[in-house]
């Protein structure tokens, strides 16, 4: 006898049995708390077409619920369990989890909203489902239960923790990331998801709290990315820490290109000459100051120790079904491939494969799948970009999620070692590049380097600025005007764009309508514009405004003397320049 089980978790379970029979539902008598006798168990029994559906499972600490999954292709035997822990109190990260875990039922047990809508009174206590029971349907229901454990009136408490968390008050970097990530969903809670705090705003809110030696070592390994952030923090030991921390690189700069490879001589008269001091009352061998700043800073000198790339594994970090996810690109894989805990834990779609595929693993081995998912991947600098995709489930794979040619072949990708950056359909996406570390170094870096370290990074960081913020800023308080002389007629046909460049030219318009930089206008003066393919395979968007320019009104405004703006700078330390990005328009 095949049995068809359900849940009796309400306390008035005759009324419930009775209501979910007349309405066409599943009944489980499996508790071992139900109250009915067990000559009432097997009357009720008796009388219902009984098959394996869903069973309830009760522990000392808190009632689970597992359901079988009804996935199309699979027999009952054969379908996957989810489960879900009855919802018995209205603490924040308990209703985050259940209404994740519900969504994820919903889906992969296939129950329309009407089955979701009445399965819903089971799983929570009859004191919280009063607080949602006058909604009709599933997805109101869960709104409503969002709304009262995180009221909009939440938000700036949620916040000002957010922005005050330090991780000194925390045993660990991965305790402060939890409590940070913990935070910032509860405030993404209060919000409507188009406030919503993104990855950016994340990652500077994680920095922030950091120690002020954590953050030069982030800095130093021109990193951007929280993952990769905790591995650099995690790599620090104790004297690394104490080290970093009682040192000044910007003034250590300094000293050690004044102070490297002073030779102990006399000047050519044969006096005592100090080239450390300048002077002549003593020489360089026998200066104490000197001395004593070389025995002083030996254990103190800051290195770095680089280890090798390893480009057999390359990674980029984005978003599925709204949870921060790490992708892993096997070029050597041609199959997209994912396990089944993943899939579960991400609430993708899992479904049963029409024709079992056999898979050669590197090893030589051959594994036999069954079961396929689909979800999107979005990119965490703009979320209106996703790419859809399939994968076969398979486990006791090194990576929870690897994506294979098949995925590069569908969005045109491209892996730029040299940038760092994948480009999925012209979209650029930053890898996780392996992570240098700070420790005790086998060889010195020459001390002369250091201040060109810091060049370069500054000039990686104003890169990596650009890949990670592509959208421009905006100032909204103030309208500029262009005054343009009287009867101005300006009459310019289209530049003929390469046909090669003609479908990202299309990208590239239509990025620019979507961030608002341009709006479509049927004004009688026209600019033509055009497309040059720079260095690394980008297009920059040029505009024609030269008879714009001609047909300006002319506002004269007096040019600073230069000789007056070059005096200025008397007395100065920090000079700066402003990289303007995308300024051709």
């Amino acid at each position: 006898m095949v049995h068809k089980e359900h849940f009796i978790l309400n306390k008035n379970t005759k009324r419930y049995i009775k209501d979910s029979l007349a309405e066409g539902h599943d009944i489980l008598l499996t508790n071992s708390n139900c109250p009915l006798s067990q000559s009432e168990k097997s009357s009720y029994i008796t009388h219902t077409r009984l098959t394996t559906k869903c069973l309830s499972i009760s522990n000392t600490n808190q009632q689970t619920i597992k359901f079988r999954g009804n996935i199309t292709g699979f027999e009952d035997y054969e379908q996957p369990t989810f489960e879900i822990f009855k919802l018995t109190e209205l603490s924040p990260i308990k209703v985050i989890t259940w209404i994740d875990t519900f969504k994820n039922l919903q889906t992969n047990c296939g129950w329309s909203d009407t089955k979701a809508t009445n399965i819903m009174s089971t799983l929570m206590s009859p004191e919280i489902y009063k607080i949602v029971s006058h909604k009709k349907t599933s997805n109101t229901m869960i709104e409503v239960l969002k709304e009262n454990v995180f009221p909009k009136n939440h938000y700036m408490l949620y916040k000002e923790k957010t922005d005050s968390i330090m991780i000194k008050d925390f045993k660990s970097i991965k305790e402060y990331y939890t409590k940070i990530s913990e935070l910032i969903t509860y405030t993404n809670m209060c919000l409507d998801k188009k406030d919503h705090i993104e990855y950016r705003e994340k990652f500077d809110i994680f920095y922030k709290g950091l120690l002020p030696f954590q953050k030069r070592a982030i800095r130093v390994q021109n990193s951007y990315n929280i993952e990769e952030a905790i591995q650099i923090i995690e790599g620090l030991t104790i004297n690394d820490s104490q080290k970093i921390q009682s040192q000044n690189l910007t003034q250590d700069s300094k000293s050690i290109q004044k102070t490297a490879n002073i030779p102990n001589k006399k000047n050519s008269l044969g006096k005592k000459f100090c080239n450390y001091h300048k002077w002549g009352r003593h020489n360089t061998e026998e200066c104490t100051k000197y001395n004593n700043y070389k025995t002083n800073n030996n254990n103190q000198t800051y290195t770095i120790k680089e280890l090798p790339t390893d480009l057999r594994k390359i990674s980029f970090n984005a978003f599925m079904n709204n949870i921060d996810t790490t992708f892993t690109v096997d070029t050597g894989s041609y199959e997209n491939i994912l396990s089944l805990n993943e899939a579960k834990n991400k609430g993708l779609k899992i479904y049963k494969l029409k024709e079992q595929v056999t898979l050669q693993v590197a090893n030589k081995n051959t594994i036999v799948l069954t079961m396929g998912a689909s979800g999107s991947i979005i990119l965490p600098t703009d979320s209106d970009i996703s790419f859809d995709v399939d994968f076969f489930i398979a486990d006791n794979f090194v990576d929870e999620i690897i994506l294979g040619l098949k995925f590069l072949e569908k969005f045109k990708g491209n892996i730029l070692i040299k940038h760092r950056m994948i480009v999925l359909d012209n979209y650029r996406i930053p890898m996780l590049t392996p992570i240098s570390s700070l420790s005790k170094p086998d060889a010195l870096i020459a001390e002369k380097t250091k201040c060109l370290l810091v060049n370069d990074n500054i000039s990686n960081m104003i890169d990596n600025f650009v890949s990670k913020s592509p959208k421009l800023g905006l100032i909204p308080n103030i309208e500029h005007s262009i005054k343009l002389n009287e009867n101005v007629q300006i009459k310019s046909k289209p530049y003929p764009i390469p046909l090669k460049l003609l479908d990202r030219f299309k990208i590239k318009i239509n990025q620019l309508l979507k961030e608002k930089i341009i709006r479509k206008s049927n004004s009688s003066i026209l600019s033509p514009c055009f497309v040059i393919e720079k260095q690394d395979g980008d297009l920059r968007l040029v505009v024609d405004y030269r008879k714009l320019n001609n047909a300006t009104e002319r506002i004269p405004y007096p040019i600073p003397n230069l000789n007056q703006q070059v005096n200025s700078l008397l007395g100065c330390k920090i000079f700066s320049t402003i990289d303007l990005n995308s300024g051709y328009y």
